[in-house]
């Protein structure tokens, strides 16, 4: 995946490490693994070396060999930064209309090199940088808080686009109820740690924190004990 896959790396790796698991992770920043094409807004144009990131990938996956389980992530605000395959812009409308098919031809490339594939879903975005808000409502935080509803919108279109598309025996893993258990998402975790590192990076503290959980709902799929 993305920055957002690598920003759950501290957990993954301990999970790994514990369930004695050989894990690679492979990163591009600002390129999920989707057939779209993804427009950067600081180039306004289309981003080719995401798709050669997406061949290599699999490459290296079919290299690797007997690979059990792929983990798919990635940031959800991508909608606004997508384009056909001749780099028209597409609508946010187009965008989610079409992320589900792209979604499934992904899942087929990387069903053909592993035997599962796992979906993790995108964390709540803020709409505005976390750490700035609080710097300027030090003494009380709440307006940094926000509504649940919107801080979802992205994360829950793509995820439930994934979800509709994708084959049976591809798993789906949420820890929003987690993130964000109530109408409004917090931006303080319970032991008084900022949650984001900007407005939808999680930072390593709270990753961690959340390693049990993940691994809960984490490991039957990995491992193959239920579908």
């Amino acid at each position: 995946g993305d920055s957002h896959a690598h920003m759950w790396l501290p957990a993954q790796d301990r999970i790994a490490k514990k369930r004695h698991w050989k894990l690679y992770m492979w990163e591009k920043p600002s390129c999920p693994m989707i057939r779209l094409t993804v427009r950067l807004p600081e180039f306004h144009d289309a981003y080719p070396s995401c798709a050669a990131y997406h061949e290599n990938v699999l490459r290296l996956m079919r290299r690797i060999g007997g690979v059990d389980t792929v983990i798919s992530l990635h940031f959800t605000g991508y909608p606004r930064h997508l384009g056909t395959a001749d780099n028209e812009p597409l609508s946010y409308d187009e965008a989610i209309r079409a992320w589900g098919p792209a979604w499934a031809d992904m899942e087929a490339d990387l069903q053909a090199v592993a035997k599962r594939v796992v979906v993790v879903h995108d964390d709540p975005r803020s709409p505005v940088d976390v750490p700035a808000c609080i710097a300027a409502h030090r003494a009380d935080t709440t307006p940094c808080s926000f509504p649940r509803g919107p801080g979802l919108r992205d994360s829950n279109a793509v995820f439930g686009a994934e979800r509709k598309a994708s084959t049976p025996g591809t798993g789906f893993v949420n820890l929003n109820d987690l993130l964000c258990p109530g109408a409004v998402c917090p931006v303080i975790w319970y032991d008084g740690t900022i949650m984001y590192r900007d407005s939808h990076h999680l930072p390593a503290t709270v990753v961690r924190e959340l390693r049990p959980q993940l691994q809960a709902r984490h490991v039957p799929l990995v491992e193959g004990h239920e579908h």
